[in-house]
């Protein structure tokens, strides 16, 4: 029977929370079904979005880590985070489906260097927002800045590496 200003903000913001957690699961379905389709494989698919969860794990550790709070006006950051980190894992199963013959998978130059640069591009438009003096402006720009820097590390080390490994013992994960 309570009512009041401070009970319809609760409310509004367990219904943003809420929003933006099924806008990120929205975002991750359609996300896995549309690599599905170009993969034709689960696995693959999995394997093309592990940079992604991993970058997102990263981000989240290092905003506790630093103390960096989960708030709405940085939640939003995640489902963006989503579309843009998916990429990197993208191209770089690419690369090893086009060029691993039966030998140990290398990323490629081209790739690898793409890649990067637009990772850092996009960590460039997304951290001048860091410069911002409203907080929750700030706050975004720090935790989109984080997570897409996460996801293309993840993607131009931790992807590789595992790709590398699978294609030296033999256990291959694509069918060419």
């Amino acid at each position: 029977e309570a009512a009041g200003k401070p009970l319809n903000t609760l409310e509004g913001l367990k219904a943003m929370k809420n929003g933006f957690l099924m806008a990120g699961l929205y975002a991750a379905l359609a996300m896995f079904i549309v690599l599905l389709l170009d993969f034709r494989n689960p696995k693959h698919t999995l394997v093309a979005l592990a940079p992604l969860a991993m970058g997102m794990v990263a981000a989240l550790g290092l905003m506790t880590l630093f103390g960096w709070p989960l708030n709405p006006a940085n939640m939003i950051a995640f489902p963006l985070i989503l579309g843009v980190g998916a990429d990197n894992g993208v191209h770089v199963l690419h690369d090893y489906r086009s060029r691993h013959r039966g030998r140990p998978y290398r990323l490629g130059h081209a790739i690898g260097r793409g890649i990067m640069v637009t990772a850092l591009t996009t960590i460039l438009g997304f951290g001048t927002l860091m410069i911002s003096h409203h907080r929750g402006l700030a706050s975004l720009g720090l935790i989109l800045t984080l997570g897409v820097t996460c996801c293309m590390l993840t993607a131009l080390v931790f992807l590789p590496a595992l790709l590398q490994v699978l294609s030296v013992r033999g256990r291959r994960i694509i069918s060419i």
